[in-house]
């Protein structure tokens, strides 16, 4: 996709990917420093450099954009997620569920807040789902698919699932339970069969595969082995 005028991206859903993508950044260069060294003037210097290298393509836009973006700093640096341990970040994974084809995805964040609490962490720019539904399996079934890429010794640390909203700064979390899991696979196994035999998945490469929940089972996806 090519943006033809600066100073303005294509489209509003252009703007969630490339701010997604921004922050996304953002917080993964700081997660790889040590909990002391996590610093709000760390994110600030990190943030600058990444949108540094941006204003060739998008012009002062986000100039325009600094106040709103340094309170969206603000609430990650007093995010109860910004001094746990990090573990991992973005650890990229192959998904074997049984007879299914290999899936593959990219996990933001496993962090540990204590020797039994590690959290399974999915960043996100703005909230797109309801988490508060209630139903746990199908709000945090992105995550369970997450997990079931992890390798078992990784996988059985994991205690909470949680999504970090950056525009608002929410956390939202849940346990983890066997049941959970239980119930997300088999979920997950019965929907990705339900669309392969339908069929239900026509190829079309646009800039609104990465907002498309199920991106990660489409065979489009999968050319060249990788996901969109």
């Amino acid at each position: 996709m090519k943006f033809i005028i600066k100073n303005k991206l294509a489209s509003p859903r252009a703007e969630i990917i490339q701010l997604g993508r921004l922050f996304d950044e953002v917080a993964s260069e700081a997660f790889r420093t040590p909990p002391s060294r996590r610093t709000f003037p760390l994110l600030l210097e990190i943030y600058r450099n990444k949108t540094e290298i941006r204003r060739k393509k998008f012009g002062d836009y986000f100039e325009k954009r600094s106040e709103t973006d340094h309170q969206i700093l603000s609430q990650l640096y007093q995010s109860p997620i910004f001094k746990m341990q990090c573990q991992m970040t973005q650890y990229a994974f192959k998904n074997h569920i049984e007879d299914l084809p290999p899936l593959t995805g990219r996990i933001d964040l496993i962090l540990r807040d204590s020797p039994h609490d590690y959290y399974l962490v999915d960043l996100k720019y703005d909230k797109l789902q309801d988490t508060s539904s209630g139903k746990r399996v199908e709000d945090y079934l992105q995550l369970i698919f997450y997990i079931l890429g992890l390798p078992d010794n990784v996988r059985d640390k994991i205690s909470i699932l949680a999504y970090y909203y950056f525009l608002s700064g929410e956390l939202a979390a849940t346990t983890l339970g066997k049941e959970i899991l239980s119930e997300g696979r088999d979920l997950i196994k019965r929907t990705i069969i339900e669309f392969l035999e339908a069929k239900a998945f026509p190829y079309r490469s646009t800039s609104y595969c990465e907002l498309c929940g199920l991106r990660y089972v489409c065979p489009g996806s999968r050319q060249g082995g990788k996901a969109l």
